[in-house]
């Protein structure tokens, strides 16, 4: 791709994108255990904490593992969705949107 926007080949890069997403999913199944973080639910609402749990990390380092985990997958499925939205309006007889029922919907989801 040249720019995020390139939609020169959208099947291809949607089915790279999905693959490198897979990858991201197969990597936080299996990754190793010094990059274990605990969840810590709050007994009651903090002004610190913007949710109802947060989470502890061992250091600094694999807290920033995960930060760039979580940015990089949030980047890949908006280029997936990117994609989608203009294989839609450009070419809606693509074999990728026919033969994978509810493909589009299940991207808005992730």
């Amino acid at each position: 791709m040249s720019s995020f926007h390139d939609y020169t080949d959208p099947e291809r890069i949607i089915t790279t994108a999905c693959a490198i997403d897979n990858d991201y999913d197969i990597w936080v199944k299996t990754c190793p255990f010094q990059f274990i973080y605990q969840t810590v639910t709050l007994k009651e609402r903090s002004e610190e904490v913007f949710s109802d749990h947060y989470h502890a990390y061992p250091n600094l380092w694999v807290a920033t593992t995960w930060n760039n985990y979580r940015s990089v997958r949030i980047l890949v499925n908006e280029l997936i969705l990117d994609q989608l939205c203009h294989l839609y309006l450009n070419n809606p007889e693509s074999s990728l949107l026919w033969n994978y029922a509810f493909f589009f919907e299940k991207q808005v989801l992730t």
